[in-house]
């Protein structure tokens, strides 16, 4: 069905819808649309009060309704030209509603460009660069007052730059308003520069007044006003004709005469009431001012953590307490009996709520006293009103002033159809009721909801209440809530869902609401200013505004009501008598001080700070410092009064660059004194650069120098702010690429670089030549480990056989050891060992013979042929096959001649033919009986029988048992003898003859089992094949030589890597004067990754062994008994969350802990440890924190020595093979990955770097280190160190495929007019681009044109990824069609023979894998040594550039106590020193360190050391260090009967289980650390001893590292659990002990090895699952990543990553690097989506039992 188009004047006017909540809204630029002008007509007063506004200054002071936006609209369209020229139009507003509003309405009627401008875009956080675009790209900027105040300040634009301001509702520019500050800061302007080129002024507003004043006394308010805002307030003289087009309402008053109610009252204990309510004010008042003289004497470091925080920053409950008194005592009077027990009912709720979190003993017994008295009033009401139905009981008990509104809303409602649109508003009734109080407005609102319920003659009432937030300890949570409420309920009324609100006087102003036909004032009406906002809320014809007044009242609050009226009619005389003196010029306001604004650039419009705002910029700098999620970093100040006034004194917390005390001026009064001293703490920061030019707070910001360093290094410019980018889920994610923000898709594709493979040196130096003696190396292959029941054991068993091959070489080729090579045959070990004695003469003839035998046996036998490539006789070596023989009881070996020759039928084999029916019978009946086993065993046959397909098996035994009668296996044909002639029509002749048993030789054109580097599946290893000797061809070779040669590529592969290895090793001993480094150059258990040899273990060591078993299987056992309680909350955040909105009498203990799980962080633990019945009060604290775990003895704790004595001379370094191993990233497939290393070495060199950080630049704070570490780290950096050294050139990184990655000994690619591989690398395309053209036109084109083609055809051949096939040189076409084979890839890598395509990213890990190598065979010296050789550079403050080679230290002497009172304040402040050292077993040199370990920010009573957020960076590096290498390093399970090995994945996520904040925090409760923190946060009090909580319930066990969140992870407190310091105290302990023992990681290691030793245990027992690997399990395909990383957040030094879950949306997680973000954003994911399982499980529940 078709809706007709409405026509009303509402949807006409309003043509366009918009989303002005969005904060990134762009008027003009949304889908490119143009909004189209709406016409109006001008009114004669609009008309006179616009040309008045041209000329000068005005505030148009006009009724609701009579159009003032339409003069500001009409003025900007004048000041059209100066706009379009660049200056701005400037709209300031106090609220966003209005704001948006206005903006809407601009967008909607003009062509020039908005912008909305709110705090919630958080534009304090902008850069200039940001002002500067914003600014620039649009003409009017509608903002609050307060972003404009700070802009104007900070000069991010200037007066000079703006040709119109607009002042909305500007009658609030008094006291301390920002829009005064806006006005004084143009006064100032003016008065320094008169010429000075300052913008038009248009103030707008209702009412000139704020607050109330005497009839005489308006000309001095309105005079006051027009000082302050520069302009004359002015009206239209035909006041009249103002009228008939805005608020034109009767006003009546109603007498209200006290009824029966009054027989009620003793029912609410009034007297009682009014005595608690008194006591509770005086307790107020006694907390109010021993806070005052807490703050003034400052902290006592002798009293408790929770006393101090108590006296600085707990909130005065009593007030609250006090207030819900008074509210109850009020609506049982005001309203009566029925609405009374609304009111008790809520604020019974209210008390329930509080009694959850409070914690103080006296307002506790105050809570619950007057919990019981309101129970009292409960009874007594319900008592009174049982005898009645609840029809009867909405009227009766209700007050004569309630009664008397009922009757007035009734009397107004009119029955009228509804309307016709829902946005017409011009029929129906539309009442506000607008009262006091916020608990009046909600008792109102559910009293006339039952009313309109169980009367019929009420039913038309469609009440709702809008009020603001209440006052809670959880004002985040709930202003949330509330606003969100709020506007679904002035959206309902817009909509006629409701058609009467009760409100506060939220909705005097600034809210878009629908005309009213009725407004009514029920309690006083408290000012001037409140009667005419209100007032102008009755904007329809005929409007009533009605005043209740109570009679005891009326005379008063009569001729206040006649003051006010009169008010407003002397207000509008005087106005239209100054519009005949417009051109009088307006006088300067007074300032009550005479201080000098701070201007440091000393023009007129330069940046400057008042002693008003100075307070804003102070906050603004304190909310910069770096400090957990929880707690709010702030000043603290006092007063004392001198000779003459008062002085100021402030305090900064104790990361600020400020220490010690600041002292103010003596000012007149405390307000001024108090703005003084914020004034010189302001000059102060300025003057030690904590504020920038433009008066703003710096954030932590490299130095220009070292960012000069670091734009210098790298090869792409290190981007400040990193774009949104994916994050794949397979790749850590601290190896992700930072993005600069110029980079496109295609961009992103070039992170991935061609570079050229290298070759080992000892094949770089020389060619073998002619007449030459050389020596000979033999290719040992030797079956180790034979796999259980394989055929073929007897092909591969080459130590039992007397041929091999060998390489003749023309340098010495050093020795590598043994390295293993798989298959389908077990192990084979192998090696290359020098023959002795044995040298050969390569003649002319020999070389020839012997490169025509490589030659062959690469292209042909292999099939390692392709038209890309030739053979050269320039070759570095030479593979001959070898014969072992003994003469005269010498045993040697040499050349074998005749396998070189008989190597050659392989040629004859190209032209076999079948041979005919008459040859095969003359052979079988006239030839003897063969020798079949001489014959054929151990040979290579072909069956002749299967036409042109050439198919090569090898013959392992002549089978005697079967021949062609056998049966076939099949089960379809009789025979082998059916089966060939059924299948091939050929018929055996000789049915005697036996059968070959054979396998698939896997040799000739186009072979694939090559790669022998991994153990894989092979088609070559199925059963066997049996061939009928009549019907084969045989060749004379050995099948054994055969299966050889496929080993040789993987054998010269892996012999190349750890030459190149080698080559290292060379480079790091010549450059770094180790001398001793190949000493150990060969493999051994602990390089890789074998566990030891029982047997090799001493009596000792095998009874620590078992005492370790015991000690697993003990704790163990205490892992499967203990109860794992993960506390878990549900969703509710689309319930009706809040108990405030559910009907006062529905109210339920169960809603209440609901909104309590929204608002409190961990409720949750709190309700799991009542379920279990834990009275908290009835245990002693040693019965709380006492820990069942046992601790290992430090003298039993055994431990590898991390960083050993290391004498370069004699000691070796890491073996060939974990270099190797290290040099192999993770995608190569080549048997070995380099991942183990990576993961040890990027936390090894993340240690080095954060200690070279923190020793370095010891005056730098926490967030600044974290971005000079994180730059460090950073992909471009560790690449661009890596390129200078080559490291990419020798990495391994694509498959190895021999038949299109790997160029064989004596082959090139073919000869061309220049290196065609070198032109595809530059162009980032494989080689298989030349498949596009014929060879001989190849060969034929100069560089330039090959580079020009391959430039032309390499966009499109990458973009489309063709599949190119191995051509046939026949065809010789100009360009070739690309079909066939896929080009070989690996994730995305490419190859060539002579180039590899390597990311980034794979680059960084390949030099972080080094470092590992050397760390977990030496120790931090040898890794040491690596950055010496890569020439690692570290940057100085003025951005030189110094290699690492050594970790630079500060000793603890350097933190020694500066007196002897310091000593003293230590030992107050830190009483307990010695137990925590009992806890830690290690006594520390110097207390200062664990002083400073344990004081938070907050905590400013410390004079003595700083906080701990340096001591928990350095902390950090080496706990991750640690336990990286630990996990790392444990390769085969403990306790496994088959000794299983940990795969890669298990070990990452055993090490994200240890290595996080919710571990460490686990442990610092477990030991009491948290007794010692000095913090003086309530907040984070409260929600440490949550956690306390909750971990007691969990007997001390670390369970929730995978379900609870910490601030370290999210933004904001809705989902935070865990405080991120309890784990930053644990880290810092961790720095200190490593600072106080000389920079010991071994003692580090075994005092945390020790506190850790149960969880690192029991998660390498029972390997935990993460989030992320659940995710992926349940989501598969369905989880993707961004990093989302602001300028803001990187400041803090943290990184934010957004996780995509399938259906269930988008969820961000926040780390200190971007691994930890990755696991907090799935964490925080997975927690999410359970929960909203969880609730639609209990949603449905409630369905299923309501029907029931």
């Amino acid at each position: 069905m078709k809706t007709p188009k409405c026509q009303c004047a509402r949807c006409k006017l309003y043509l366009r819808t918009v989303n002005p909540e969005d904060p990134e809204f762009d008027i003009f630029e949304e889908d490119g649309v143009t909004p189209k002008a709406t016409n109006f007509e001008t009114r004669d007063y609009q008309t006179a009060l616009i040309e008045i506004a041209k000329k000068q200054n005005i505030i148009a002071c006009l009724p609701t309704g009579s159009g003032k936006t339409f003069i500001a609209f009409k003025l900007i369209e004048h000041f059209r030209g100066e706009i379009i020229d660049g200056k701005k139009a400037i709209f300031l507003a106090n609220t966003i509603p209005l704001v948006t509003q206005q903006a809407v309405f601009f967008a909607r009627n003009s062509t020039l460009k908005v912008k909305i401008l709110t705090g919630d875009m958080e534009v304090d956080y902008w850069s200039e660069d940001k002002w500067a675009t914003v600014i620039d790209g649009f003409h009017i900027l509608s903002m609050t007052t307060q972003i404009f105040l700070n802009i104007i300040r900070h000069a991010y634009i200037k007066f000079s730059e703006v040709a119109l301001l607009i002042f909305d509702e500007c009658h609030h520019a008094v006291k301390d308003h920002p829009m005064k500050h806006v006005m004084q800061k143009y006064q100032e302007t003016k008065k320094q520069e008169p010429s000075y080129p300052l913008p038009r002024v248009f103030g707008m507003t209702a009412t000139i007044i704020k607050g109330n004043c005497q009839p005489f006394e308006v000309p001095d308010v309105v005079e006051e006003l027009e000082k302050t805002m520069q302009a004359k307030a002015v009206t239209y003289k035909n006041y009249e004709s103002v009228l008939k087009h805005s608020t034109s309402s009767r006003v009546e008053k109603f007498l209200i005469v006290k009824g029966s109610e009054t027989n009620w009252e003793h029912l609410y204990f009034t007297e009682q009431s009014e005595d608690y309510a008194k006591e509770l004010n005086k307790l107020r008042k006694e907390r109010k001012k021993l806070k005052m003289i807490t703050s003034i004497n400052g902290i006592d470091p002798t009293l408790s953590t929770a006393d101090n925080i108590f006296l600085s920053l707990r909130r005065a409950t009593a007030g609250d307490l006090r207030m819900a008194v008074d509210e109850v005592r009020n609506c049982c009077i005001s309203l009566g009996a029925y609405c009374g027990l609304i009111a008790v009912n809520l604020k019974l709720a209210f008390i329930e709520f509080s009694l959850m979190d409070l914690a103080d003993g006296e307002m506790l017994r105050w809570y619950n006293v007057i919990h019981k008295f309101f129970h009292k009033i409960k009874h007594n009401l319900e008592n009174l009103m049982s005898a009645y139905p609840d029809e009867e009981k909405v009227t009766r008990f209700t007050s004569r002033k309630l009664q008397q509104l009922i009757g007035i809303v009734k009397k107004q409602f009119k029955e009228e159809d509804p309307p016709p649109c829902p946005f017409d508003d011009d029929t129906g009734i539309c009442v506000i009721v607008f009262v006091d109080r916020r608990v009046t407005a909600q008792v109102l609102a559910w009293y006339l909801r039952d009313l309109a319920s169980l009367d019929k003659d009420y039913s038309f009432i469609r009440a709702n209440f809008v009020v603001g937030t209440s006052r809670t300890a959880f004002e985040s949570v709930e202003t949330r809530i509330y606003a969100k409420k709020q506007g679904e309920t002035i959206e309902g009324f817009r909509t006629k869902k409701y058609n009467l609100l009760v409100a506060t006087s939220v909705l005097e102003e600034g809210i878009d609401v629908p005309s009213c036909n009725l407004i009514v004032r029920f309690d006083k009406i408290p000012s001037y200013t409140s009667y005419i906002q209100s007032m102008g809320r009755a904007r329809k014809p005929n409007a009533l505004f009605c005043a209740l007044i109570e009679d005891k009242n009326f005379l008063k609050e009569s001729l206040d009501l006649d003051v006010y009226v009169c008010i407003n009619k002397v207000m509008v005389s005087h106005l239209i008598k100054n519009v005949d003196k417009v051109d009088e010029e307006v006088g300067l306001m007074e300032i009550d001080h005479n201080v000098e604004p701070f201007c440091p650039g000393g023009n007129a419009d330069s940046p400057s700070v008042t002693m008003e705002s100075a307070m804003d910029v102070i906050e603004w700098y304190c909310n910069l410092l770096p400090c957990d999620g929880v707690s709010t970093l702030q000043t603290i100040s006092w007063w004392t009064e001198e000779v003459g006034g008062f002085r100021g004194h402030l305090k900064f917390p104790m990361n600020s660059i400020i220490r010690g005390t600041v002292v103010g001026e003596v000012m007149s009064s405390k307000t001024l004194a108090k703005q003084a001293v914020h004034f010189t703490a302001a000059k102060r920061l300025y003057e030690f650069g904590a504020l920038d030019d433009k008066l703003l707070p710096v954030r932590p910001k490299m130095p220009d120098k070292i960012d000069a360093f670091f734009k210098g290094l790298t090869c792409r410019t290190i981007p400040d702010e990193i774009e949104e980018g994916e994050i794949r889920d397979d790749e850590p994610v601290e190896k992700l690429l930072k993005r600069s923000k110029d980079y496109t898709k295609t961009s992103f594709e070039g992170n991935k670089e061609w570079y050229r493979k290298k070759i080992p040196r000892v094949f770089q130096s020389r060619v073998l030549k002619i007449d030459e003696w050389y020596k000979v190396y033999r290719i040992c292959l030797n079956l180790t480990e034979p796999k259980e029941n394989y055929f073929w054991r007897k092909m591969y068993d080459f130590g039992k056989k007397d041929t091999a091959f060998g390489i003749v070489s023309s340098s010495e080729i050093p020795d590598v050891g043994k390295f293993p090579l798989y298959g389908g045959f077990g192990v084979i070990t192998a090696s290359l060992e020098l023959i002795p004695d044995f040298k050969i003469n390569l003649t002319k003839p020999r070389f020839d013979g012997a490169f025509e035998f490589q030659n062959f046996i690469f292209k042909y036998i292999l099939g390692l042929e392709n038209r890309l490539i030739e053979s050269s006789k320039e070759t570095p070596y030479l593979i001959l096959p070898l014969r072992f023989s003994q003469d005269n009881m010498k045993k040697s070996w040499s050349v074998d001649v005749p396998a070189m020759n008989d190597i050659y039928a392989f040629r004859g084999m190209q032209g076999m033919k079948r041979p005919n029916e008459h040859e095969r019978r003359n052979r079988a009946r006239g030839r003897q009986r063969p020798d079949y086993k001489t014959k054929y065993e151990n040979t290579v046959v072909v069956p002749w029988y299967k036409g042109n397909q050439k198919t090569f098996y090898c013959v392992e035994t002549v089978d005697e048992s079967m021949n062609p009668k056998s049966k076939f296996h099949d089960g379809n044909h009789s025979s082998y003898k059916e089966f060939i002639r059924s299948e091939y029509k050929t018929t055996i002749f000789d049915d005697n003859q036996p059968l070959l048993k054979t396998k698939l030789a896997g040799v000739g054109k186009g072979s694939k089992q090559l790669n022998y580097l991994l153990e894989k599946y092979s088609k070559e290893d199925e059963f066997p094949v049996y061939l009928v000797p009549e019907l084969v061809y045989s060749i004379p070779i050995q099948a054994s030589s055969v299966v050889q040669l496929k080993l040789i590529p993987s054998f010269l592969h892996r012999l190349y890597r750890l030459l190149i290895a080698r080559d290292i090793l060379v480079d790091i001993s010549e450059k770094c004067k180790w001398s001793g480094i190949l000493n150990e150059i060969h493999a051994r258990p602990g390089d890789t990754g074998e566990d030891d040899d029982i047997n090799r273990l001493t009596a000792e060591q095998i009874d620590k062994r078992l005492a370790d078993i015991k000690r697993r299987e003990a704790f163990q056992d205490r892992l499967n008994k203990r109860h794992k309680p993960i506390p878990e909350k549900q969703n509710i955040e689309n319930r009706e969350l809040h108990y405030e909105f559910i009907h006062p009498n529905k109210i339920t203990k169960k809603d209440i802990q609901l909104f309590h799980e929204a608002v409190s962080d961990q409720h949750a633990a709190k309700k799991l440890v009542t379920s279990k019945g834990i009275d908290r009060t009835m245990m002693s604290e040693a019965e709380l924190t006492e820990s069942k775990i046992e601790l290992t003895a430090m003298t039993e704790i055994d431990l590898k020595e991390l960083n050993p004595p290391m004498d370069f001379d004699v000691q070796g370094g890491p073996s060939l093979l974990a270099v190797m191993e290290a040099l192999t990233v993770s995608k190569s497939n080549d048997g070995v990955s380099n991942n183990r290393f990576f993961k040890i070495g990027w936390s090894v060199l993340n240690y080095m770097i954060s200690t070279q950080t923190f020793m370095r630049y010891s005056d730098w704070s926490e967030p600044l280190m974290c971005q000079l570490r994180n730059r460090i780290l950073s992909i471009q950096f560790l690449c661009a160190i890596a390129k200078r050294k080559n490291l990419a050139q020798v990495l391994s990184s694509s498959d190895f495929q021999p038949t299109y990655t790997w160029l064989p000994p004596g082959f090139q690619l073919i000869y061309a007019q220049c290196d065609i591989g070198e032109i595809a690398a530059q162009h980032k395309v494989p080689l298989k681009v030349y498949d596009l053209l014929d060879l001989d036109r190849i060969e034929n084109m100069s560089k330039d044109e090959l580079d020009l083609f391959v430039k032309v055809s390499a966009p499109k051949y990458v973009r489309k990824r063709p599949e190119v096939n191995v051509t046939n040189e026949n065809q010789k076409p100009l360009v070739r069609k690309p079909k066939g084979k896929k080009q070989p890839t690996t994730g995305g890598i490419f190859s060539s023979y002579t180039h590899t395509e390597i990311p980034d990213m794979e680059v960084a890990s390949g030099l972080c894998a080094l470092i590992g190598a050397f760390f977990v065979k030496c120790g931090t010296s040898s890794s040491l040594k690596v950055l010496e050789w890569l020439g690692f550079p570290f940057p100085d403050l003025e951005g030189e550039e110094h290699i690492v080679h050594a970790l630079a230290f500060i000793s603890s002497e350097a933190y020694g106590l500066s007196s002897t009172s310091d000593n003293e304040n230590l030992t107050q402040l830190l009483p307990f020193v010695s137990e925590l050292e009992q806890k830690l077993q290690y006594k520390f040199g110097n207390p200062k360190l664990l002083l400073e370990a344990m004081t938070h920010p907050t905590f400013l009573a410390n004079n003595i050391s700083e906080c701990y957020q340096r001591l928990e960076f350095l902390g950090d590096a080496i706990l991750d260090a640690l336990l990286t290498n630990h996990i790392y390093s444990m390769t085969i399970k403990k306790d496994t009967p088959d000794n299983a090995k940990y795969t890669t994945l298990e070990l990452g996520e055993i090490k994200s289980a240890l290595v996080n904040n919710i571990t460490y925090a686990s442990l610092a409760v477990r030991y009491g650390f948290h007794k010692h923190l000095l913090s003086m946060s309530k907040s984070l009090l409260d929600m440490v001893d949550n956690f306390i909580v909750y971990q007691e319930a969990c007997e001390h066990h670390v369970v929730g590292h995978n379900t609870l969140v910490s601030d370290e992870e999210v933004f904001g407190p809705k989902h935070m659990e865990v405080p991120k310091v309890l784990g930053d105290i644990f880290e810092a302990l961790a720095g200190a002990i490593y600072i106080d023992s000389g920079g010991s990681l071994d003692k580090v290691w075994k005092v945390f090895y020790r506190l850790m030793e149960n969880e690192i245990d029991g998660f390498a027992s029972a390997v935990p699952r993460s989030p992320l690997q659940e995710l992926f399990a349940e989501f598969p395909s369905q989880v993707t990543f961004l990093t989302c990383t602001s300028k803001k957040t990187r400041a803090r030094g943290r990184e934010m990553v957004k996780i995509t879950v399938g259906p269930h949306g988008s969820y961000f997680g926040a780390g200190t690097n971007k691994t930890r973000a990755k696991e907090a954003s799935g964490k925080i994911a997975l927690k999410m989506i359970k929960e909203e399982d969880l609730f639609i499980q209990d949603r449905d529940a409630s369905r299923i039992m309501m029907m029931c």
